[in-house]
């Protein structure tokens, strides 16, 4: 019962992040927004060994991957609260690749540290990283343009 209580209040904060970036889309660039709902919904997941008793939870990973594709196919969604999510310029399942890997490490860790460190790793650094080449990161090291982001 407590896993999902745990799973519906999850759930919550991801349509409650979505929802706040489409509020405040205005004032904030489609990378930033997405980046916000990746960092909000990363430590999120950091609570997860701490929130969920068992393993089978990851079953809220199916469903939070079959709202985020019914959103890409659904065109109301996708321009109403996706475009915080799916507003950047360039094709991107980040969100799906996001939620695979939490589930992954999710299933496979054998102690806390083994889920705390791959997923603190994915929350900030992948942030970092984007927000840093989006503001500084004018050149394309990239060899070709299918390489560019």
């Amino acid at each position: 019962m407590t896993d999902l209580l745990a799973a519906a209040g999850v759930l919550i904060v991801l349509g409650s992040v979505l929802i706040v970036t489409k509020l405040c889309s205005k004032s904030l660039t489609p990378e930033i927004s997405r980046k916000i709902i990746h960092i909000t919904m990363g430590c999120v997941a950091l609570s997860f060994p701490y929130i969920f008793t068992y393993r089978q939870s990851v079953v809220l990973g199916a469903i939070a991957i079959a709202a985020l594709l019914f959103m890409r196919k659904n065109k109301g969604l996708r321009e109403g609260v996706g475009t915080a999510l799916l507003g950047v310029s360039r094709k991107s399942f980040g969100e799906i690749y996001f939620v695979i890997s939490i589930v992954i490490v999710f299933v496979l860790h054998k102690s806390v540290f083994e889920y705390l460190i791959p997923i603190s790793v994915l929350t900030f650094a992948d942030s970092a990283a984007a927000l840093i080449g989006v503001s500084y990161g004018r050149t394309n090291l990239a060899h070709g343009p299918e390489d560019a982001k």
